[in-house]
C-alpha cells in the first residue's frame, strides 16, 4: 500500500501548483525571519514560531560546520625570525610581556609572561574553556576552543586574569587558571581598569542569547548593534551601561551617527575605553577615552556629568587603541584602512600613531612606523612608554616591537617551531615598576 501512494501518478498541473505554493511559503518564511532578525517588532506569536523553527537546525549545522568556522589562523607562517630578536645591543629591557596567542600543543590561545631581560616564560595560564562555555549561553564560532582568543587579559596583583573570547562572556580565572566568575554578556575588543578598581569593557546592550543583536531603541531609523560602555566590578557584577548611540543622539551627532556613508549594522564599532586614572588641568579622574572605528572618530566622554568633552573624526582612519599621555594630549594607533567590501585597502604601507592635543584641537603625526617597517590594517596597539620608546603590537603580522624613534630596539614572536610563529590577540607590555609576581612563587597549581 504505501509503495503504490509513494509511485503513484500525479496531474502535472497538481505537481506545478504544489511547488508553486512550496516556493511561495519558503519565500514568506526567508522574508520573516530575515524581518524579524533585523529588528522587526510586528507578527507576534506566529513570528516567534517562525524564529524558533528557523534555529532547529542551528546544532547540527554548527557541528557540521565547526572544522570551517576559523575566524583566522591561529598558527601563522614565519622564518624570519625566532623569539626575541635584540636591535639594540646596548639597551637592556627590564620590563615584561603579557602575551596573548596560540599554544600548538594545547590547541587554544594561553595567556603567558614573558620576562625581556631572561628571554624566559615566568607563567602561563590556560582558559578553561569547558567552564566557561558551560557557564555562558555564547556558542558561536568565536567561542569555539580553536577560535578562541583570550583577548587583551588583563592581570590583578594576586595573579588572576580577565579576558574575553572577543565576542563573548568576560572571565575571570586564578593564577591556577581555575574559573572564578563569568559574566553572560556580549564584550569584545578591549578590558582596562579605573582608579577605582572597576573594570571598563566594551559590550552590545542586547539580549546574551543573540551574539549579532541589533536594537531599535529610542530611534526610527533602521536598526545598529548598540555598542555600550560596561563598567564591571571586580567580583564580576555589571555596575552601570552607557550606550555609544544614545551618547551620541544625546549631544547632536546624529549627522556623525547616520548621516555618513551606507547603512551598516556595526556603526560605531566601539573597539577601546581608555578611563582616565588621575585629574588634570584638562581632563577628570573617571573620564573615559572612546574610540569609535567605522566612524573614524575618537572622543572624550565624561560620565559624571554626561558630556562629550572633545570630539575628531580623523585624520586616522579605522583607527584602534586611544591613550591619555597628559597635558590634554591623546594619541591614537591609526590603520588608515579604506572602508570597502574587502577592507584590505590602505592609504600607506605603514601605520601612524597620531596625536590630538586637547588644548586647541590640533592633530599631528606623534610616530610614522615607515622607517621600522611596521603595519598593521586592523587592531593594533601602542604604549608610550617613560623614557619616548613605544611598544607596539603589529596584530596582523602577529609580532611585537619597542620603538625608539627611527629605530627597533626589539621585535618578538611567539615561535612554534618549523618556521611557524603563534595568532596574537591584544597582548600588554609590563614595566619594571608595574611588576608585582610574588604571587608566583605561591601558586601551587598541580
Amino acid at each position: 500500500m504505501l509503495e503504490r501512494l509513494l509511485f503513484r501518478k500525479i496531474e502535472a498541473w497538481i505537481l506545478f501548483a504544489v511547488l508553486l505554493v512550496g516556493a511561495l511559503l519558503t519565500i514568506m518564511f526567508g522574508w520573516s525571519v530575515l524581518y524579524k532578525a533585523k529588528g522587526g517588532e510586528r507578527g507576534g506569536r506566529i513570528m516567534e514560531l517562525l524564529m524558533s523553527v528557523a534555529q532547529l537546525p542551528d546544532p547540527l549545522m554548527q557541528l557540521a560546520l565547526s572544522e570551517k568556522n576559523v575566524i583566522q589562523p591561529q598558527i601563522i607562517a614565519f622564518d624570519e625570525f625566532s623569539g626575541l630578536r635584540r636591535y639594540d645591543s646596548d639597551f637592556n629591557d627590564t620590563g615584561s610581556l603579557l602575551v596573548s596567542s596560540f599554544n600548538a600543543d594545547k590547541g587554544i590561545s594561553t595567556v603567558y609572561l614573558y620576562d625581556l631581560a631572561s628571554q624566559k616564560r615566568l607563567f602561563e595560564w590556560t582558559p578553561p574553556i569547558e567552564g566557561i562555555i558551560a557557564g555562558s549561553s555564547y556558542r558561536g564560532k568565536r567561542n569555539l576552543k580553536k577560535n578562541y582568543r583570550t583577548q587583551h587579559p588583563l592581570l590583578m596583583d594576586n595573579g588572576d586574569l580577565l579576558f574575553t573570547s572577543s565576542e563573548g562572556p568576560l572571565v575571570r580565572i586564578d593564577m591556577c587558571s581555575q574559573l572564578r566568575w563569568v559574566v553572560d554578556r556580549h564584550f569584545h575588543h578591549s578590558i582596562e581598569m579605573a582608579s577605582n578598581g572597576n573594570i571598563f569593557v566594551p559590550h552590545v546592550l542586547a539580549a546574551p542569547t543573540d551574539i549579532d543583536s541589533i536594537t531599535t531603541t529610542n530611534h526610527a531609523v533602521s536598526p545598529i548593534r548598540d555598542d555600550g560602555i560596561a563598567e564591571i566590578s571586580p567580583n564580576g557584577e555589571i555596575v552601570e551601561e552607557w550606550s555609544v548611540k544614545d551618547i551620541l543622539e544625546r549631544h547632536g551627532y546624529n549627522g556623525l551617527l547616520y548621516g555618513v556613508g551606507p547603512y551598516e549594522v556595526d556603526r560605531t564599532h566601539l573597539n577601546d575605553i581608555e578611563p582616565i586614572l588621575v585629574s588634570d588641568d584638562f581632563v577628570q579622574q573617571g573620564d573615559l577615552a572612546l574610540s569609535l572605528r567605522n566612524l573614524s572618530t575618537v572622543l572624550l566622554y565624561r560620565p559624571s556629568t554626561d558630556e562629550i568633552i572633545w570630539l575628531s573624526t580623523g585624520p586616522w582612519l579605522r583607527q584602534h587603541d586611544v591613550d591619555y599621555q597628559g597635558n590634554g594630549v591623546f594619541t591614537i594607533f591609526g590603520n588608515d584602512e579604506l572602508r570597502g567590501e574587502t577592507n584590505q585597502d590602505s592609504l600607506r604601507d605603514y601605520s601612524t600613531i597620531w596625536a590630538y592635543d586637547q588644548k586647541d584641537g590640533s592633530v599631528k603625526s606623534f610616530l610614522e612606523l615607515d622607517a621600522v617597517d611596521i603595519f598593521t590594517a586592523s587592531q593594533g596597539l601602542h604604549r608610550v612608554l617613560p623614557n619616548g620608546d613605544v611598544f607596539i603590537e603589529e596584530q596582523n603580522s602577529h609580532v611585537l616591537h619597542r620603538v625608539n624613534g627611527a629605530r627597533l630596539r626589539w621585535s618578538y614572536v611567539n615561535s612554534l617551531g618549523d618556521d611557524k610563529i603563534g595568532a596574537l590577540h591584544w597582548s600588554r607590555y609590563l614595566r619594571s615598576d608595574e611588576q608585582q609576581f610574588d604571587w608566583i612563587e605561591k601558586a601551587g597549581c598541580t
